[in-house]
């Protein structure tokens, strides 16, 4: 490899199934023959340490795959590595999406949402990914933030653990709705209700265990404390 990889998966190309490797110390991407073990370094426009395969996303039925790049250290934004355009013109494959800072994690959406992701960017700041037109649109929060996307694709849930501010963020417009919540979160769940539709459970362990409930579908409607409640092993 020519230095410690930090990030590996199997690959389609143009040239065959390949392993690829990424090696930040080098700036690079190594692909390795999985047959002669031969390897080909391909130049990257910046220390990339992981990466996730995108392809059934953004190139669905495709012979060759898609990558995402992105690193927590020393490259700003993401990137998307076309694989079928390796051979040759390595620079022209790799399309950066910059952002202000490094990329510390990258969150999935389930479907039908999951073109976008969710970029962190520490602890109050992020981005939300859109894969087809490859742009990134800031999603900021005034402390650090826990980011819970809904199981059906609709919105997020940003909320401060410990704390008491908790917005609800539809999908995908990215329209705010800052909820009242009067005691201090611990964490928080979408769930699917018994009668149909669905809720968002907050829990608190701050004194006398409780929860609020929330209807998801309409978050702004209101809410119910459920407090005192009692937890016991079976």
């Amino acid at each position: 490899m020519g230095g410690y990889a930090s990030d590996i998966a199997f690959v389609r190309t143009d040239g065959g199934l390949r392993l690829a490797a990424l090696v930040p110390t080098l700036k690079s991407a190594v692909l390795v023959e999985t047959e002669t073990s031969l390897t080909t370094q391909v130049p990257l426009p910046a220390p990339y340490s992981r990466m996730s395969l995108i392809t059934d996303v953004v190139s669905s039925g495709t012979p060759t795959d898609v990558a995402l790049l992105w690193s927590g250290v020393g490259a700003g934004g993401v990137a998307f590595w076309q694989l079928g355009k390796t051979s040759g013109t390595p620079y022209r494959s790799v399309e950066v999406v910059s952002l202000p800072s490094t990329v510390s994690s990258v969150q999935d959406l389930p479907k039908p949402r999951n073109e976008l992701k969710v970029l962190s960017m520490g602890s109050n700041s992020f981005y939300v990914l859109d894969l087809a037109s490859r742009t990134a649109a800031p999603l900021l929060t005034q402390s650090s933030a826990t980011i819970v996307p809904s199981p059906d694709g609709g919105r997020m849930w940003a909320y401060s653990q410990g704390g008491t501010k908790l917005s609800a963020v539809s999908l995908p417009r990215l329209h705010p709705i800052q909820l009242v919540i009067d005691r201090p979160i611990a964490a928080a769940y979408e769930v699917a209700r018994p009668e149909g539709g669905r809720a968002l459970v907050t829990l608190h362990t701050q004194g006398s265990f409780g929860a609020t409930v929330f209807d998801a579908d309409a978050p702004d409607a209101g809410s119910r404390l459920f407090s005192g409640l009692l937890l016991e092993k079976p």
